[in-house]
């Protein structure tokens, strides 16, 4: 009995293993001119940001949960670049070489986000990359379709924890070094559950049982 429960053991891990594989092998997401998500668990105008045209570099913030940071960037951060919208921006002053990262304060994983950007210039190209536990999952651009929602999401239920963003008159991913001028004016998240409690029960209750057949 010993072998049959260390033998269910390992090929359980296995499957799990081969499940989280095939999900990144297979990860299909998205980049559309559309949106706000219906329903989003967390949506937020960028209120809770200070009211500074000068947010000094490298510039970090926090607005109603979600995490902004803008990488690889000497230039400081307005927060009233608004595009006619309420709330707050996230903004380089005069564009930079870099990238705006966004992701959730609880470093939950989410399915779906949606943003309002716009641009402080003339830009052709949106680039975004996608990822989770640092693994990225898709590095790529869509046509620029001028200030509105922008949505990321993924074909078959896809889950993320970072999402990376940059507008360009070049077709330039992430990464690239192109001149980024993308504001971020509003976001929208569709965070993905945490495992329910009653799930762990299930598991704990299934321990319970391998053991006692042990005995």
């Amino acid at each position: 009995m010993t072998n049959l429960t260390s033998y269910l053991r390992l090929l359980s891990a296995t499957l799990i293993s081969l499940t989280l594989f095939l999900a990144h092998a297979d990860a299909a997401i998205n980049a559309s001119f559309t949106g706000p998500i219906a329903s989003p668990d967390i949506l937020t105008d960028l209120s809770p940001l200070p009211a500074t045209d000068t947010l000094p570099a490298p510039a970090m913030g926090q607005a109603d949960g979600v995490n902004l940071s803008q990488i690889d960037s000497s230039s400081s951060i307005s927060t009233n670049f608004l595009l006619g919208q309420p709330g707050r921006s996230w903004f380089p002053n005069g564009g930079d070489n870099g990238y705006t990262e966004i992701s959730l304060t609880s470093g939950e994983d989410f399915d779906a986000i949606s943003f309002y950007l716009g641009a402080g210039g003339l830009v052709n190209f949106l680039g975004y990359q996608v990822l989770d536990d640092g693994a990225s999952l898709v590095n790529s651009t869509i046509s620029w379709s001028g200030s509105g929602w922008y949505t990321i999401q993924g074909d078959s239920g896809e889950i993320f924890d970072e999402v990376r963003l940059l507008a360009s008159v070049t077709n330039s991913v992430i990464g690239s070094g192109a001149t980024n001028a993308l504001a971020v004016v509003q976001v929208a998240v569709s965070v993905v559950p945490e495992p329910s409690t009653a799930g762990l029960f299930v598991g704990i209750g299934a321990l319970a049982f391998v053991g006692a057949r042990r005995k």
